[in-house]
């Protein structure tokens, strides 16, 4: 979330400049999660082809990804809530990418005030009372 000039990231957060990383908030210049300098890791970017070495970086990532611990969900300020990144909500159960929602169920990629919806897929802005929709 949030990274740029990155290749290769998973659950990474607020990150510059890396590459086959997993797990790193608010990094610059880690190469497969290894602190570098910014000389050292231009030096092995510039080293790097994707074509040539695309199954050794397949398999560091791998490796990588195997020693790693993952959090059960990335929520941020909900309350009583089932599901993945849900943000500023609460009672949202079985839902996934909700953003200040209330009284939410079976839903997926809601945004912006929201409330008492039920087997909804990806809605924009001031939903309430709506039920069994999709793309609108």
């Amino acid at each position: 979330m949030h990274c740029r000039d990155s290749y290769f990231l998973y659950a990474c957060s607020d990150c510059e400049y890396c590459f086959g990383c997993i797990n790193l908030v608010s990094k610059k210049y880690c190469f497969f999660n290894e602190q570098l300098s910014e000389s050292e890791y231009k030096k092995r970017m510039h080293d790097v082809s994707f074509f040539q070495h695309r199954n050794e970086i397949k398999l560091r990532l791998k490796s990588l990804f195997s020693q790693q611990f993952f959090r059960e969900h990335y929520n941020q300020k909900s309350e009583n809530c089932i599901g993945n990144k849900i943000i500023n909500s609460e009672n949202v159960f079985s839902s996934f990418i909700i953003m200040e929602g209330k009284d939410i169920k079976y839903s997926d990629e809601l945004h912006s005030p929201l409330s008492n919806c039920h087997d909804i897929f990806t809605f924009g802005d001031g939903l309430e009372f709506c039920y069994e929709s999709s793309v609108i």
